[in-house]
């Protein structure tokens, strides 16, 4: 072979090698990639606390969906999470899981649903949850009542997609994508981090926290960007993240690890020195004056004009049912008290009253203090909100941990 035909020979050779090579690197690239998208993506993300305001008053019966969640605010508190997001829609079909993963723990929970075994359903849920004696279903309690039910509404479903896991405390929720019949909503299903490092589902979800709550009710205004590709717009801007004062643990540490311990992130001030909240506090401090003045003269409407509507029809009522003693207990819990510290979760306030005053069966017990909302209304204005009604939210700022800790003016430093 001539030298040039020998170098010709050569090179093609080096084509092919090159070629060869490069698909081959090609293929383990993708391979890789290929895996890594398959893997669930995990990291931190801050939920924005809703709060379920009286202030858009509803028509009776039933209304639209959007009607339904004008009543929630998106505040500037903010819940941490831990969240995974699965980019196989159907993961639990195609991929394997170790056995302490609530990701097994979902799958064997639909393997259980779609074969109606009640053995294996009872078998991979939390047992406190499952046989709660007060969950009750045609005069039979526990797993043994609720089981069929289960199984029922799962069939009548067609399970799209579960593309988010939010792991916090010692739960974890998949937010599924369903179709039943023409209609596509979200479906959470919640489960408990037991002891042994498994994951037992919440059939009845009887023992809920706080946090649960918090999250739900998140989901239920924001499950359609939730179940979207891009999520960045449900969750809190970090300018809102970064200045917050306090870092609150809602779930209390019962001499066990919290397996991913969740922190709500407020920012607050006390009345007595407002820092950078000079302008809210003085705003605050003067519509709470109008209102102790109102009550001291006896004028129900100049009060109710610092209330939303609702409040303030369902104060007009309560007052021309009420004794001596009820409008005194109304005029207490508001003259006596005094504000004491401001959370502003804009276009949330709330603001904190300490003062001692007989416990007559709302908040905590032999606590000093009461807990006020305000928001704006059109025109800029605070109104006292939710002044006769419950919300999830209160179960973080009229009881529990936040509560019993006002008594200490060192908890908020």
């Amino acid at each position: 072979m001539k030298p040039s035909m020998f170098r010709q020979a050569a090179r093609r050779l080096s084509v092919v090698l090159r070629d060869v090579l490069h698909h081959s690197f090609g293929m383990a690239l993708l391979g890789l990639l290929t895996c890594r998208v398959a893997l669930p993506q995990e990291h931190h993300v801050y939920l924005p606390l809703m709060f379920q305001s009286d202030a858009a008053e509803l028509p009776s019966g039933s209304v639209p969906r959007d009607v339904w969640l004008s009543q929630f605010i998106r505040t500037t508190a903010c819940l941490q999470v831990d969240e995974k997001r699965h980019r196989d829609n159907i993961w639990w079909e195609r991929q394997k899981y170790d056995a302490n993963t609530p990701e097994r723990g979902f799958q064997l929970l639909i393997s259980a649903l779609r074969s109606k075994d009640k053995t294996a359903l009872r078998r991979i849920s939390d047992q406190k949850d499952a046989e709660d004696q007060r969950i009750s279903v045609n005069g039979k309690r526990g797993l043994e009542g609720t089981a069929e039910v289960i199984f029922q509404q799962f069939d009548s479903l067609e399970l799209l997609s579960v593309p988010a896991l939010y792991e916090f405390d010692d739960l974890a929720v998949f937010v599924a994508k369903v179709r039943d019949g023409k209609n596509t909503s979200f479906l959470p299903f919640a489960f408990a981090h037991e002891p042994d490092d498994s994951f037992g589902f919440l059939p009845n979800r009887s023992g809920n926290k706080i946090t649960y709550d918090l999250v739900q009710d998140w989901l239920v205004v924001n499950w359609k960007i939730v179940l979207a590709a891009d999520t960045r717009a449900a969750y809190c801007a970090g300018e809102n993240v970064k200045p917050e004062t306090h870092a609150i643990q809602l779930i209390p540490v019962s001499g066990h690890k919290v397996w991913r311990p969740s922190e709500l992130f407020l920012s607050g001030v006390f009345f007595d020195h407002p820092d950078g909240h000079a302008a809210i506090i003085a705003q605050i401090s003067s519509t709470i004056k109008k209102m102790q003045a109102a009550i001291a003269t006896g004028s129900t409407n100049e009060l109710v004009e610092h209330m939303t509507p609702a409040g303030g029809r369902r104060l007009k009522q309560a007052l021309a049912s009420s004794d001596k003693t009820g409008r005194r207990r109304l005029e207490a819990a508001i003259t006596e008290r005094k504000p004491f510290f401001l959370f502003d979760a804009s276009p949330l306030l709330v603001v904190i009253f300490r003062g001692k005053l007989s416990y007559d069966g709302i908040g905590e017990p032999n606590a000093d203090i009461q807990t006020m909302y305000f928001t704006p209304d059109s025109k800029g204005r605070w109104l006292w909100t939710n002044s006769a009604s419950i919300t999830d939210v209160d179960k973080i700022f009229r009881q529990g941990p936040l509560v019993k800790g006002c008594s200490s003016r060192q908890t908020f430093q």
